[in-house]
């Protein structure tokens, strides 16, 4: 035993000293760095190289070179590592190993972060809401006093007023942890319902988690072994038939639907089986139920007349 710690307690250190490093190490913010009033969201990856630090022998991107039009949409397909490292790219939450990512020309290390992570929005596949009002999850994250009149028109934006307006307490409903005091269905109405309608006029990567999200995108770039392997329209890609990598995804997840409505439909198939020998049981228990006493009583009656002589029932 004291010899297996002894093989332990080197490993366990050397993993805390990492840990502890990373938690003390903030962020490479530049205070003399460029701080725009406003972006036109040109985005420029070139000859990009990157490695996890925790992971230097996996190459996630391998010279990955991509320019994203002012106010279009380009939709990301392929590996999810590749995909979300993109992301993180953007908002530099990391630095690069080799390559540059330029926005308006600009590398993003010359610019103040927080400056630069203003003008971008980044909308996850999961809206959160925080503890706390509706108001003050409109307003998170805002420097400065926000007044009503801005928090109201920020859920036009996204067509949450309405709903909003009609909850007993409007903006001074609690959503309580996570969010989970208001329904799902009104949790992704905050953010997904007016989505696309906020995107116009707006540059926008789309991470596609489900391929029906991205078929009117300006480009759809294909991603395999943390490399470009197609680039196009959605009707583009379909045209060059099962050769082509995208058409394979779209049939993939074609049937992956299709299995899955089956299975759905075999469950329910079951469920209403399931639903009718449940119901039978539960009439025969009840009858069980009824018939047992019944029958004790008029056998502790038999017992008691039989012990009581002729002539008498009790």
């Amino acid at each position: 035993m004291l010899v297996a710690w002894q093989m332990i307690l080197p490993r366990v250190q050397t993993q805390l000293d990492q840990f502890f490093m990373c938690w003390i190490e903030t962020e490479p913010e530049d205070p003399q760095g460029h701080q725009p009033e406003k972006l036109s969201g040109h985005i420029e990856f070139s000859n990009v190289h990157f490695v996890y630090p925790t992971r230097p022998d996996v190459v996630v991107l391998r010279g990955f070179s991509l320019s994203v039009e002012v106010g279009k949409s380009t939709a990301l397909v392929g590996q999810s590592r590749s995909k979300s490292t993109i992301m993180g790219l953007i908002e530099r939450f990391y630095d690069l190993v080799k390559g540059t990512v330029s926005i308006d020309g600009r590398d993003v290390k010359s610019y103040h972060l927080r400056s630069l992570r203003k003008h971008i929005a980044l909308v996850s596949q999961e809206p959160t809401l925080f503890s706390g009002t509706l108001r003050e999850n409109i307003a998170y994250g805002v420097s400065g006093k926000v007044d009503e009149v801005e928090i109201i028109n920020a859920a036009r934006v996204t067509n949450a007023h309405g709903f909003i307006a009609g909850l007993k307490d409007g903006y001074d409903t609690f959503c309580g942890d996570r969010g989970l005091q208001l329904s799902g269905v009104n949790q992704k109405k905050v953010v997904q319902e007016a989505l696309n309608r906020v995107m116009m006029g707006r540059t926008s990567v789309v991470v596609a988690h489900r391929l029906s999200t991205i078929q009117n995108c300006d480009l759809i770039t294909v991603l395999d072994q943390g490399s470009i392997v197609e680039q196009g329209t959605h009707s583009s890609l379909l045209a060059k038939g099962p050769i082509g990598t995208y058409c394979a995804l779209v049939s993939i997840h074609k049937s992956r639907t299709s299995i899955k409505h089956f299975l759905i439909q075999r469950c329910m198939q079951n469920y209403r089986l399931d639903m009718l020998i449940v119901t039978l049981g539960l009439f025969g228990s009840i009858g069980d139920g009824f018939g047992t006493p019944i029958m004790l009583f008029l056998t502790s009656k038999a017992m008691n007349n039989i012990g009581a002589g002729p002539g008498l029932f009790l």
